[in-house]
């Protein structure tokens, strides 16, 4: 049969929307499309498709680039009873905010389509077959998690679909309700810029008797009769850095 080339004009044209999958790296990550029923070959898998596009990340001019990777349901059969895979599911399901903390100790049912759009952060390698990628392990993070912190973010995401992540009862915070941003300013990578604090001054008496109290709780007293006030100077004590509210996830 005849072949119409005429909606192609170079070699690129015909490539395009080949399989261009990102280098390793840590990313940020957009979710662009959930499959809970996929098929290989024919055959159900038991399990979920998850389709991922880069927005930045560690390695540059990998932005736009695809990838999607199959998160089976835990099986008895596997070597460690499945809970690898149950593990893995929950991190992605806790980045992605279809599983929530106060769900722990339960059965659940998470509605994974609700991922769909979402996005996170996490560490990306070859797959066995050096051609594909696949997630490094448990290295799945909510865009919010303190150990993705220090990975780049794409800013206009982050403001247009802002997630908030909930911190774990064992750390003190309610599971409820969404935390509160921090006090601090924040870098679009996500590092906070905590603000200096001020010591305290204080001032003379106009009897010459100079009472100083700082921040610090620091007390100067000058001499009766005439004599020279001493201004007290506070020293500010930065406040206990907080319990981690992620715990050991």
């Amino acid at each position: 049969m005849d072949l119409d080339l005429t909606g192609f004009d170079s070699e690129q044209a015909i490539r395009e929307g080949e399989y261009n999958p990102p280098e390793p790296g840590i990313y940020h990550l957009a979710i662009s499309d959930v499959d809970t029923d996929p098929i290989l070959n024919g055959n159900a898998i038991e399990g979920i498709r998850v389709s991922f596009q880069v927005l930045t990340g560690t390695v540059a001019g990998q932005e736009g680039r695809e990838f999607r990777q199959t998160f089976y349901w835990p099986r008895t059969s596997d070597r460690d009873g499945g809970k690898f895979a149950l593990k893995k599911l929950t991190v992605l399901g806790l980045a992605t905010e279809v599983i929530d903390r106060s769900q722990f100790g339960k059965p659940i049912k998470p509605n994974w389509n609700d991922m769909t759009a979402k996005h996170m952060v996490a560490s990306v390698k070859k797959s066995n077959d050096p051609k594909y990628r696949e997630i490094d392990g448990l290295h799945i993070w909510h865009v919010n998690h303190p150990d993705a912190s220090q990975y780049p973010k794409d800013a206009e995401v982050m403001e247009a679909m802002p997630m908030a992540w909930k911190p774990d009862e064992a750390a003190g915070g309610a599971t409820n309700e969404k935390a509160a941003p921090p006090a601090t300013s924040t870098k679009a990578n996500g590092t906070p810029k905590p603000g200096a604090p001020k010591p305290g001054t204080a001032k003379a008496g106009a009897n010459g008797n100079g009472n100083g109290n700082g921040n610090g709780g620091a007390n100067g007293n000058g001499g009766a009769n005439g004599g020279t006030a001493t201004a007290g100077t506070a020293t500010a004590t930065a406040p206990a850095k907080a319990a981690d509210p992620y715990g050991d996830l």
